[in-house]
């Protein structure tokens, strides 16, 4: 269980640091539904990864 728990917080903190260096033309949607989507876990990081990039 801790293992899941530090899973999601590094996924999380990768995906929030992408989205804090990626500018918002190379998104698909507004940066700040991503950043949003990104506390919905494990699915919202998960998402930004394979969908919300270009």
């Amino acid at each position: 269980m801790v293992l899941v728990g530090a899973a999601e917080v590094v996924l999380t903190t990768a995906a929030l640091t992408s989205l804090a260096r990626t500018p918002s033309t190379r998104l698909r949607g507004p940066k700040a539904a991503w950043i949003a989507g990104c506390f919905v876990q494990p699915v919202g990081p998960l998402a930004y990864f394979l969908v919300g990039r270009r």
